[in-house]
């Protein structure tokens, strides 16, 4: 196969194991609080990270030019990671990844006020459709307001940001450190603000629960670890809309799992932002290549 069909199927596999470790965390909801969950899993997923890290020495794992960018951007993706928690343990996993495309559109929003990027009025016009087809699918004022809207908003907006922060790391970085850093910060962060909370770091595990928390575990480290080989055999236009099969796994583990009936306007508000970035990503290519 060609480097770009590799990478193409190693995305799609990436995306697609991900997606189920969503699955797990919005089951563990059900059993834990919030905080707990998120350390729990960070600590399953720690574990099945530990042979990988042996493997490619732990300098590799650790070792950084740019320690303080990967502080910020961990601190970036703590908040992430709760948001995301909260997220799932209040939306259906369709609703929560149909916000969550409105990720490249911040992007361009962002890359436009930070990194002065000229955006065309395409662009703007792909944007403005996108965050049409959300209200589409919250309907606010007719659906009743879900706190889980805002929090998956709070998800687009940091994962954006964190992605900007990428851009200034040290390429010279292997790729464990983009996983091994936001797991150990985290991690210690979580457990630090459960302590003055009073919540016990050591709880009873249901088995059901601890069924998911592996699952979870081996999901979060497969999927990680796939992403970066997919990134580096494709282009950034044609790695973006891979994560569009998010939605169809969504629906499929919702339905399964969680009894989850995706509503017309959710479905229809969805495919209006998947073909908006598509859109978005042609006009980008096409603007490019005229810059060439």
């Amino acid at each position: 196969m060609s480097k770009t069909i590799t990478g193409i199927l190693i995305g799609l596999s990436a995306f697609s194991i991900l997606a189920f470790g969503d699955v797990a965390i919005k089951a563990m909801t059900s059993y834990m609080d919030t905080l707990s969950v998120g350390l729990y899993m960070n600590l399953f997923t720690i574990l099945f990270l530990i042979p990988l890290i042996l493997f490619y020495g732990p300098r590799k794992a650790f070792h950084s030019q740019t320690l303080k960018l990967h502080i910020f951007r961990s601190s970036l993706m703590l908040g992430v990671y709760l948001c995301v928690i909260f997220t799932l343990e209040n939306l259906s996993l369709a609703s929560s990844y149909t916000i969550g495309f409105l990720m490249p559109f911040v992007l361009n929003i962002i890359a436009f006020f930070l990194l002065k990027e000229k955006i065309s009025i395409h662009r703007w016009g792909a944007i403005f459709v996108a965050f049409i087809a959300v209200l589409i699918a919250m309907r606010p004022g007719i659906e009743p307001f879900n706190i889980g809207y805002l929090s998956a908003i709070g998800i687009v907006l940091l994962v954006s940001c964190a992605f900007m922060t990428v851009k200034y790391i040290s390429k010279d970085d292997h790729w464990l450190t983009f996983i091994v850093y936001p797991m150990t910060i985290q991690t210690s962060i979580i457990a630090i603000i459960m302590m003055f909370q009073d919540i016990p770091l050591i709880q009873p595990i249901e088995d059901s629960a601890l069924i998911w928390l592996i699952l979870g575990g081996l999901a979060f480290t497969s999927g990680l670890s796939l992403m970066p080989q997919a990134i580096k055999r494709l282009d950034a236009s044609l790695f973006g809309p891979l994560f569009y099969i998010a939605l169809p796994w969504g629906i499929f583990w919702g339905y399964i799992i969680f009894n989850d009936h995706i509503d017309l306007w959710t479905l229809t508000g969805a495919v209006i932002i998947i073909l908006s970035g598509f859109y978005l990503i042609h006009r980008e290519k096409h603007e490019n290549s005229q810059l060439l």
